[in-house]
Order: C-alpha cells, then structure tokens, then sequence
C-alpha cells in the first residue's frame, strides 16, 4: 500500500506543474497580443460602407442620414481597432427606417455596416377611438385654424380649406412594418394612401397584423379588402372595408362573425351599401344603420327583411338581439 501511494505522488505533482506552466504560457500569450495591439500604429477610419442586406439599394432610408452617421464617424478621429462597433450599430439603427444593422471592421481602414430597412405593412393608431372619427376631426381642426389664419392675414379662408398647401408633403407617423414591429418614420401621404389603417393598444401591434392577415383572405372571398382594423382597449375589433362599409365584430368569435357577414353579403342587397355600418355582435344575425337618426332593419336567416321595432327607452341592440336569428 505504501509503495503505491509513494508511486502516486509525483503522477499528480507533475500534473500540477503542467497546469501551471499551461496557465502562465495563456496569461503570457494574452499580454503579448493586449501590448501588440496597444503598440499597433494608428489605423484612422477611411471609410464608413452602408449596404442593405437585400442587396438592393434602399427604398425608404435616405443617404443624407447615412452620411452625417459617417460624417460623425470621421470627425471622431476613432482608430479602427478601437472603434466601439456596438455603439456604431446603436447610432445607425436610430436613424429613421433602420430597422437593425450590423457592423464589421474590414481592414485596413473601413467600416462595413450592414443595415435592415423597414418595411411598411401599415399605419398605425394607438388607442380605442375610431380612425376614422380622428381623422375627421384632425380635417375640422385643421380648416377651421387654417380659416382664422388666412383671416388675420387678410387671404380669402375658402382658399386655404379647399387647396390645402403641399398636399404631397411628407408627415411623420406610426407605421408597423412586416413583423408586426410600430416605428416612426416619414412617409409622403401618396404612399400613405395606399397603405392600411391598424389601430389597438400598444403591446397589441402583432396580434393586429396576424388578424388583419386572416380577415384580409376570408374577405377576398366577396372581393373586398380591410382598409381600416381597429383592436379598441376592450379586446373589440372593428373593420372597415375598402368600399366605405363599416363591421362591429366585438370581443368574441371575430373569424366566425366575419364569416356570417360573408355569407349574408350576396344575398342582401342593403349590406353592399357604402357607408353603412354593420353590427355583428350578436349571438345570431346582424344590425344595419346608417346614423343615429336613420336605421336600417334587422336581418334574418328566416325572412328577407324585417321591419325595425319602434323608437322607445330600450336600447336598439337589444331588441334588435332578441329577433335575430343566426344566418
């Protein structure tokens, strides 16, 4: 027993002493390339490269924005190797439609960052309100200031309310790209035109695009397109069709009331009307009006048309509720 313990002992000393010696030929190889890199000569950045990753030249980033970043770059006097290339990609994706970028050191002395453009899907609307309703209330506002300022400064008001000026101009907004991502970016009204309203609360913006998605292929079924979807604080949703008809589709069942829509939507004339607006939330049928003061029947799966209940204190909903029938 003794002879192998005696046998033992040096194996493992030996072992220390390789340990040691392989930690203190690391801690050595590591001071030589920290005081190599130290004592490297000054290596100036000569050139700051932006490329898209599509490798397709930008559609929406504009190159004066790119220049300033490398602009600042430059008169930083920063040397390559110690260029911070985290807080590089920190200032480039705070540049407007930047959606991510990446940022490589490529000697002798450039700088390669490697940006992600957004991609607009939308604009976007936070809060419960109509879009419509604050759109039409932004147009008041803006004509009835427009009027007073044309009035103290002597110009006819119905000149500045029907031509209103640099109609093409460009507005900064919310919009929501691809990934259901909001960001605030430029974007002249001519491409705003053409683009969906998405609306709802602000952790909502994902589920709002995958929704609009999926109300975007059942209307395809009747023609039709979402111009406007609206996720309002209580989980309701609320579209609005390329032709001016608005649905009330509520908290529950969205998919399947939109569904009873485009099934009914061939067989009543009066749901093709523009402007109407259709209630849905109903456990069956559907409720159509123009206004308050001008109500259109109910519907049902058992009668054409039905003649609406007189006006009393009962809500309208409700009656309405207790004679629809499911289509």
């Amino acid at each position: 027993m003794a002879s192998t313990d005696n046998q033992a002992t040096p194996f493992f000393r030996q072992r220390i002493v390789v340990i040691v010696v392989s930690l203190l030929a690391m801690l050595s190889a590591t001071a030589a390339v920290w005081l190599a890199w130290r004592a490297w000569p000054e290596m100036p950045v000569r050139e700051v490269v932006f490329v898209n990753v599509s490798a397709a030249p930008f559609v929406h980033l504009k190159t004066e924005e790119l220049t300033q970043v490398a602009g600042a770059i430059a008169t930083a006097k920063v040397n390559l190797l110690h260029a911070d290339l985290n807080e590089i990609k920190t200032v480039v994706e705070q540049v407007a439609w930047v959606r991510s970028a990446n940022v490589r050191r490529r000697l002798p002395g450039k700088i390669e960052v490697s940006i992600e453009e957004h991609v607009p899907f939308g604009i976007w609307r936070t809060g419960e309100k109509s879009v419509a309703v604050a759109a039409m209330v932004n147009a008041a506002v803006s004509k009835e200031s427009s009027a007073e300022n044309n009035t103290a400064t002597g110009e006819p008001a119905n000149q500045s309310a029907s031509e209103p000026a640099n109609e093409s101009a460009a507005a900064a907004n919310a919009l929501i790209n691809t990934f259901g991502e909001v960001f605030k970016a430029t974007l002249p009204k001519e491409a705003q035109a053409m683009l969906p309203v998405l609306g709802g609360p602000l952790d909502s913006s994902k589920e709002v695009i995958v929704t609009f998605d999926q109300f975007r292929k059942q209307l395809a079924a009747i023609e039709r397109k979402p111009g406007e979807v609206q996720l309002s604080v209580r989980r309701a949703w609320t579209i609005k069709l390329d032709n001016g008809i608005t649905l009330e589709l509520g908290r529950n069942d969205a998919e399947q009331r939109l569904q009873r829509f485009i099934r009914a939507y061939a067989q009543i004339a009066d749901l093709q009307t523009t402007g109407i607006n259709v209630d849905l939330r109903y456990a069956s049928g559907l409720a159509l009006r123009r206004s308050s003061s001008s109500r259109l029947p109910v519907f049902t799966s058992t009668s054409t048309r039905v003649k609406p209940a007189p006006q009393s204190k009962t809500p309208p909903r409700i009656k309405k509720a207790q004679k629809a029938k499911r289509i």
